[in-house]
């Protein structure tokens, strides 16, 4: 992973440098989709000059290069996915946790952008799933508190 990265930035023209290594291995290392103040914030103590700002402009272009996925699951902020490729995510509207669900239904995500394509004359040029409801502890919660 840690080659892969710093092989795609050089690629690109960027410098791998130490800061942005450590914000792409954050999101590597967790299936949390955290937001971009939550990677500063676990990343601040072993980097005190890294900026909030620059953590934003990091993520931005390793989304511009598909390194990552920005999702919007409507909270206001914007989480972040370091497996860029089609997927689906269940946003709890309880918790506010996000999850990847392991369902192989790329082809269908395919078909509907096809679909969109062929009937509407549109350009599908990313997919993006995002179910809401409640993860499996919230749901049992809810169901023991009626």
């Amino acid at each position: 992973m840690y080659l892969t990265i710093t092989r795609r930035l050089r690629e690109a023209g960027f410098r791998a440098t130490p800061q942005r290594i450590a914000i792409y291995m954050t999101l590597a290392q967790t299936k949390e989709h955290p937001c971009a103040e939550l990677v500063y914030e676990q990343l601040h103590d072993e980097f005190p000059t890294l900026s909030l700002n620059t953590v934003y402009k990091t993520l931005q272009t390793f989304e511009e290069l598909g390194l990552v996925r920005r999702l919007d699951t409507g909270e206001g902020m914007c989480r972040y996915d370091a497996n860029p490729s089609p997927h689906v995510h269940l946003a709890c509207r309880a918790c506010g946790q996000v999850f990847d669900i392991d369902y192989d239904g790329g082809h269908i995500l395919e078909e509907m952008a096809h679909y969109v394509e062929a009937h509407g004359g549109h350009e599908v040029w990313d997919l993006n799933l995002i179910l809401y409801g409640y993860c499996r502890a919230c749901a049992n919660q809810k169901v023991c508190s009626n």
